[in-house]
């Protein structure tokens, strides 16, 4: 790197861990050593890797067999501040959620792809709330409900299906009378 400064952000994690940010891209912490870490990329098919002490890029690794996912960057910092505030005031949750600068910024920003990207990855406040309730229950020494023995065939057969559609060994006609078979079958 030679003198090179690299700018890198860090996130907070819905676990209270942290991600770094990078160029676009996110890296999730992979080994720990006091001061040094090691990050990998959270797309898990990318070898990439980004090395740091104390917080400062020490070493950069393999390239990325990808490209940068911005607008989930920008949803995840979104939602860092979202949870930032949640902790930190005593504005109703919903309040904060619904009307956060940087969701309203969404709303008047020049609508384009990477907008509509950001918006789509952003979950409802229904939705994050009952993630929020699932995992203070599961800490509370609640079981993880699996699903339905039922659902897991029918998705096994719609994988199975779907791979057969991406091989080219299967026609679209014949995918739609397959599908509407295992839909038949499930109720």
């Amino acid at each position: 790197m030679a003198g090179a400064m690299l700018y890198v952000k860090f996130l907070e994690t819905s676990r209270e861990g942290r991600h770094l940010i990078w160029n676009g891209y996110t890296h999730r912490q992979n080994i720990k050593r006091d001061t040094w870490i090691s990050w990998k990329c959270i797309d898990r098919t990318c070898r990439a890797t980004i090395c740091t002490r104390d917080d400062v890029p020490s070493k950069i690794g393999q390239p990325h067999n990808h490209l940068p996912d911005q607008a989930s960057v920008n949803s995840r910092k979104i939602l860092e501040s979202v949870r930032s505030r949640c902790r930190s005031e005593l504005t109703p949750i919903p309040s904060i959620h619904n009307k956060k600068k940087e969701i309203t910024k969404l709303r008047d920003a020049p609508w384009d792809a990477q907008t509509l990207e950001t918006a789509q990855k952003l979950p409802t406040f229904e939705k994050q709330a009952a993630n929020e309730v699932k995992k203070v229950q599961y800490a509370a020494g609640g079981k993880m409900r699996g699903k339905a023995k039922k659902y897991r065939e029918i998705e096994e057969r719609f994988t199975t299906l779907k791979e057969t559609l991406q091989k080219g060994t299967t026609d679209y006609i014949q995918y739609g009378d397959a599908a509407s078979y295992i839909l038949k079958l499930g109720n």
